[in-house]
């Protein structure tokens, strides 16, 4: 287990399987009743999580929501367990600061770049 909350009589816990070599294939978010252990729900990277490693989840008392934060992107879960937003994290090159930027975005890939682009300016330093 990653992260977990408590909503109402809910325990939702975030799975995470780390290993020497990183993150493993983990099972997304399990959502049981906590004072009798009963498995409600999956939620899952079929159910269009933007990931199945949780690292983060947290409860939005004004929205209604659980937010959850996966190794690929931050996801808005409402309390039928449907994901109602995600985004993935994605990583650009920004040319006038010579930086690399972070945001999200609705797909899935990054500049393959520039990941080769910040080790170089790091190890120039």
């Amino acid at each position: 287990m990653a992260a977990l909350e408590i909503i109402g009589p809910q325990l939702w816990l975030g799975t995470a399987a780390f290993g020497e070599g990183g993150d493993g294939p983990a099972e997304g978010i399990v959502v049981q009743v906590w004072h009798k252990r009963q498995k409600l729900q999956s939620i899952t990277v079929k159910s269009r999580l933007s990931g199945g490693v949780i690292r983060m989840l947290r409860d939005d008392p004004l929205s209604k929501t659980v937010w959850a934060a996966t190794e690929r992107g931050v996801n808005q879960i409402d309390r039928r367990f449907r994901v109602m937003w995600g985004g993935y994290w994605y990583e650009e090159f920004e040319p006038s600061s010579r930086k690399s930027i972070s945001a999200t975005s609705f797909q899935k890939r990054s500049n393959q770049y520039v990941s080769v682009f910040r080790m170089t300016m790091t190890a120039d330093q």
